[in-house]
């Protein structure tokens, strides 16, 4: 995929924006997840590295970039590089975030997540 798959979502983790990649990547149109949580591509194994990220981003504390794993509608498994920069107001205050993943790869889930 040459392009980033960029998802925006608020801070309490609801999409508010799905771009044309992450449709192609993960299988959802914009109209399936948007205002729904991010958790919907997380497998359950990463959700808490999601919440640690977003309490980070509310702190106003920088989130590094950071290799993690995402499932598509379809329940496959990717590993991907994950970038994540604050969304700010008028005012500069953080109301969100933009996440980009790059480089997609298929990830073979462990026997922990094979139920998640």
């Amino acid at each position: 995929m040459a392009n980033d798959i960029v998802i925006q979502k608020s801070l309490d983790g609801r999409i508010i924006y799905w771009s044309e990649e992450a449709e192609q990547a993960f299988g959802y149109t914009a109209g399936e997840v948007l205002g729904r949580h991010v958790s919907i591509i997380i497998p359950f194994d990463w959700q808490d590295e999601e919440y640690q990220m977003l309490d980070e981003l509310r702190a106003g504390q920088r989130v590094e970039e950071r290799k993690t794993v995402r499932r598509s509608k379809d329940g496959r498994y990717w590993e991907v590089n994950l970038s994540i920069y604050p969304l700010r107001d008028e005012g500069g205050k953080i109301i969100g975030a933009e996440k980009r993943y790059s480089c997609l790869r298929p990830y073979v889930p462990g026997p922990s997540m094979m139920s998640a």
